[in-house]
C-alpha cells in the first residue's frame, strides 16, 4: 500500500560505426543514454486510497470502542465498590448482632440456671444465636465474593497469586 510512484532509472550504451571513418564531421562511433521514469498505477492508487480511508475509519471505530469500554469498566468498578461498601457496613451490623445474640444466649442460660425460663426458651435463644452466626458467615462470604469480583475486574492479585 504505497501512494508513491514507481521510479525507474535506465542507462544504455551503444557502439556502432556509422559514416566514413575519414570524415570527422559526420562520424559517430558510440552513444549513451540515461532515462528516468516515474509511473503511477491509477487504479492501484485508487485501491490504496480506499484502503487508507477504510483503515482510518476502522481506527476511529476502535478508538470509540476503547473509550466506551473504558467508561463501562469505570462504571462497573464504581458499582462494585459501592456494593462492597454496603456489604462491609452490613458485615459490621452482623458483628454487632452476633454480640447481642451472644449476650442474649448468656442471659438465657443464666435465667434457665436460676429457673426463670423454660428449656424451650433457652433452645430458642440458642437457635437465634446459631442463625445469627450463619447470617454473619453468609454475609462474610458475599463480602469476599464481591472483593474477588473487584480484583478480577482490576486484574489484581488474590492471595498474592494471579
Amino acid at each position: 500500500m504505497s501512494l508513491l510512484p514507481t521510479i525507474s532509472i535506465g542507462y544504455s550504451f551503444a557502439h556502432s560505426d556509422l559514416g566514413d571513418v575519414n570524415s570527422f564531421s559526420d562520424y559517430s562511433r558510440d552513444s549513451q543514454s540515461l532515462t528516468l521514469s516515474a509511473s503511477w498505477n491509477i487504479f492501484g492508487v485508487m485501491d490504496d486510497l480506499e484502503e487508507v480511508i477504510r483503515s482510518r475509519r476502522n481506527l476511529k471505530i476502535q478508538k470509540l470502542d476503547y473509550v466506551k469500554s473504558k467508561k463501562d469498566y469505570g462504571l462497573q468498578l464504581l458499582n462494585l465498590q459501592n456494593d462492597l461498601a454496603t456489604l462491609k457496613r452490613s458485615f459490621e451490623l452482623y458483628e454487632d448482632k452476633l454480640e447481642l445474640a451472644t449476650e442474649n444466649l448468656n442471659m438465657a442460660q443464666e435465667h434457665f440456671r436460676l429457673g426463670m425460663i423454660s428449656l424451650l426458651d433457652l433452645e430458642r435463644s440458642k437457635i437465634d444465636f446459631q442463625n445469627t452466626q450463619l447470617a454473619r458467615i453468609q454475609n462474610k462470604y458475599r463480602l469476599m465474593k464481591k472483593q474477588e469480583e473487584i480484583n478480577l475486574l482490576l486484574s489484581a492479585k488474590i492471595l498474592n497469586k494471579w
